[in-house]
């Protein structure tokens, strides 16, 4: 019996799969985002037929405004997950505005917090792994707004599902809103300025100037927001991160006595991948920092990179001596993230990250560690004027020993106030609320 329900049931399946791709092609003769149509479930693609079929039948008077955030890169959950959650927790919203999340491949819901999930859900986000929402705002576009962050033509290679899904929106006159993403190196303000969306939220004064200025773009496009990020840094307590390290490292307190913080905030992977021997100069980047600490005097705290390989370097390369004065925390330790190893730290060492910049709005010290002349670190020497940022190469052998011991020792020259402007605009804690309003305001347009 149970053989012949099976039976059954798939001759019913395959009996709907006619009839429905039947009606497709009838009814929706440019079908948004066909290639992913095999993405949903049957029960989805007869809800989108019964939109088209409203649409044809009745006069489109109620206009129901929405906002989904396409989140299918690391990039994206971070910059985009803050402003989606700070527009569902604001009273102004009061569900007239009916939020969705689409998390989609590459990533997975497994690679979100499981807590910032949960949140969103208890709000009332709508959270898919499909393009259902996307194909829905097509088929009803007013007052349907689409949030990206990696939609760039410039990097199409790296961007590509951005860049296609903004073409594909507009193409049905969904408006899209972009956030920057990578600071103000020159590439990625080149990338920037490529952007596929409708309106971008940039950061701060520099990257506006260097994108009307340089790159001609309609000012009208963009919108100066702050960081959202670096709301949190106005928050941060620097007892509360130290007892959370010492959660971690239980005998953190006791070896740190007197000693001086250095944050390594870089990655082993990418930065030197177009030389041959790319692995060899990771190695060698990482025990030349080793060797220049002196670590009776300092600890070193080391903020791996997301995407870094799972590999035991960082740790393969301490000194034996030295095993408890280095501090490891990964992209799985939240709670530290490299905000709060910034606000503890005395100097940040790196190679070339937006990072630097942060460090620099929290007024710390920058040493941009690297190899050769011709590195990466070559792209952020534009920071050297903004403060305390000294770029040291591995040549001669003392020459980053010297660079951390002067930092250690010498005050710092910070402009803040020209800092913040140029890189966060406003270090006031409403960077989010001011991306929410830019949001709300192409909804409601």
């Amino acid at each position: 019996m149970t053989k012949r329900l099976q039976l059954i049931e798939s001759k019913f399946r395959v009996a709907l799969e006619k009839a429905l791709s039947w009606a497709e092609s009838v009814f929706i003769s440019n079908y948004p985002f066909s290639a992913d149509k095999s993405e949903l479930t049957l029960l989805e693609r007869i809800a989108v037929l019964l939109i088209c079929f409203h649409n044809r039948l009745v006069a489109q008077n109620a206009v129901r405004r929405e906002v989904t955030a396409f989140v299918y890169s690391q990039a994206d959950k971070r910059m985009l997950i803050p402003v989606l959650l700070r527009m569902m927790q604001r009273a102004d919203n009061d569900e007239s505005i009916r939020v969705n999340l689409i998390i989609h491949s590459p990533l997975s819901t497994n690679d979100m917090h499981q807590n910032i999930l949960k949140q969103l859900t208890s709000l009332g986000c709508n959270i898919s792994t499909n393009k259902l929402n996307l194909i829905k705002a097509c088929l009803q576009p007013h007052g349907k707004v689409v949030l990206l962050c990696l939609d760039q033509r410039g990097f199409y290679e790296h961007h590509k599902a951005g860049v296609d899904v903004a073409d594909m929106l507009r193409s049905f006159g969904v408006k899209t809103v972009s956030i920057e993403h990578g600071g103000s190196r020159e590439e990625m303000v080149t990338g920037l300025a490529t952007s596929a969306s409708d309106v971008v939220l940039v950061w701060g004064r520099r990257v506006l100037h260097e994108l009307v200025e340089k790159h001609k773009l309609d000012r009208s496009k963009l919108r100066l927001v702050g960081n959202p990020l670096h709301d949190k840094l106005l928050r941060l307590e620097r007892n509360q991160i130290i007892h959370t390290v010492e959660s971690h490292y239980p005998e953190f307190k006791r070896k740190s006595f007197g000693k001086a913080i250095v944050v390594l905030a870089t990655c082993i992977h990418y930065e030197y991948k177009d030389y041959e021997n790319e692995q060899e100069m990771y190695w060698i980047f990482l025990q030349h920092i080793y060797d220049s600490l002196d670590f009776s005097r300092v600890c070193l705290f080391i903020k791996t990179h997301p995407e870094d390989p799972d590999n035991p370097l960082y740790a393969q390369l301490i000194p034996p001596h030295s095993t408890e004065s280095v501090y490891i925390f990964d992209s799985r330790t939240p709670e530290l993230d490299v905000y709060s190893l910034l606000h503890v730290a005395d100097v940040l060492v790196t190679r070339a990250s937006t990072v630097a910049e942060e460090a620099l709005v929290m007024g710390k010290k920058v040493i941009a560690f690297d190899l050769i002349t011709s590195g990466p670190s070559q792209y952020y020497k534009h920071l050297e004027p903004y403060g305390y940022y000294r770029t040291v190469y591995a040549s001669p052998q003392n020459a980053l020993r010297e660079a951390i011991s002067d930092a250690l020792s010498s005050q710092s020259n910070h402009n803040y106030e020209t800092v913040i402007e140029d890189f966060t605009y406003l270090l006031d804690g409403k960077s989010t609320d001011r991306a929410v309003d830019e949001v709300i305001d192409q909804v409601l347009q």
